[in-house]
């Protein structure tokens, strides 16, 4: 791919906001993909201790953008007609049984009625026993009656997947989805090379410098045997990784490479309202969309995030492992990343 940059114009002026002070971003990147090009920017560091500088090839905790990428896997299989969107899940999982049973499309809407999820961490039970569980629990509303953002339902969704397949759905998903648009870093269990890669998480306040964290929804270390793929968000990987998914929704279901995972008319619906009309989140399928239906986009818990634009081959990602806290500095470093992807990758932009 060809790296262009972005806006000329202001395009130091988010360093003003990185470094190890009060207030600061120790490092982030942010890329914009249109028309088959890419732009890559690389700011501060990965870890402030060595000072690895931030770079394309950074891992990190992907967090809640692999609902979406999970929810790519499920519409593969609604596209060949083994599973459908508002069919109930019992059909799959008979545990699950009575009149007030969601559908595929709840699940991946999070109206199911599931709660967020059963208890920390998330990478300590397969999908399976996750579907099992979900089915004794207490819904907290009926099936499409509120929105409650889940971990859980697209945990249940995946759980479906596996049946219909008889495989576990992680190698599917490599198989389907991953390895098909070259995400070749995405992956539940990093490798000591992939560690060796991996950005520190920080949490940032104004009045001290960022503090080094953990991430506390999964097990250490990572190479720990019975830590299992969570589907709502266990995925770990790359700026590279992230901006060729987003790339493949903003194309119509074709990656990068040219290699078409899902059809046009199955990432179409991605920008449209899964959640029913009494429910006012406008969320589809493990993803957010915009009022306009011409953006979908999600966030992850440490603050990665990443959109594609309908119909329009442009992409944005912006990955940085914040673990919280508050900070000016980081909410000026994205308002001025922000903008600047915004004039250089808008829907009517061109490079």
């Amino acid at each position: 791919m060809e790296d262009t940059p972005l806006s000329a114009a202001a395009a130091d002026s988010p360093k003003d906001c990185i470094g190890s002070g009060p207030g600061k971003v120790p490092g982030a990147v942010a890329i914009g993909c249109a028309g088959g090009k890419l732009a890559v920017r690389c700011f501060g560091v990965a870890d402030v201790a060595t000072q690895r500088p931030m770079a394309a090839d950074t891992v990190g905790w992907l967090a809640s953008n692999t609902k979406a990428i999970a929810c790519a896997l499920v519409l593969s299989y609604v596209e060949e007609g083994k599973l459908a969107l508002d069919e109930p899940i019992s059909r799959h999982l008979p545990e699950w049984r009575g009149s007030g049973v969601p559908t595929l499309r709840q699940c991946m809407s999070h109206t199911s009625g599931l709660p967020f999820f059963p208890g920390m961490p998330i990478d300590r039970r397969p999908v399976q026993l996750l579907a099992r569980m979900g089915a004794a629990a207490e819904l907290v509303s009926a099936p499409g009656e509120k929105y409650l953002y889940s971990n859980w339902g697209i945990d249940v969704a995946a759980a479906c997947v596996e049946v219909v397949a008889g495989m576990p759905w992680e190698v599917l998903l490599k198989e389907r989805i991953l390895d098909p648009l070259d995400m070749r870093d995405a992956t539940f269990h990093p490798t000591p090379e992939q560690c060796g890669r991996m950005a520190k998480g920080y949490v940032l306040s104004d009045d001290r410098p960022a503090q080094e964290t953990t991430v506390d929804q999964l097990q250490y270390p990572y190479s720990l045997h019975g830590r299992y793929p969570e589907a709502g968000g266990g995925l770990f990987g790359t700026p590279m990784d992230m901006v060729k998914f987003f790339a493949m929704v903003a194309g119509g279901g074709v990656g990068l490479n040219g290699r078409r995972v899902l059809e046009a008319e199955t990432v179409a619906l991605w920008f449209e309202k899964q959640t029913p009309d009494c429910v006012a989140e406008r969320y589809s399928f493990g993803a957010q969309v915009s009022e306009d239906g011409r953006m979908m986009s999600h966030g992850g818990a440490w603050s990665t995030w990443g959109c594609a634009y309908r119909g329009s081959g442009i992409a944005r990602v912006f990955f940085v492992q914040r673990a919280g806290g508050e900070s000016k500095g980081y909410e000026r470093f994205k308002a001025l990343v922000d903008r600047d992807a915004e004039t250089s990758f808008s829907p009517t932009a061109k490079l």
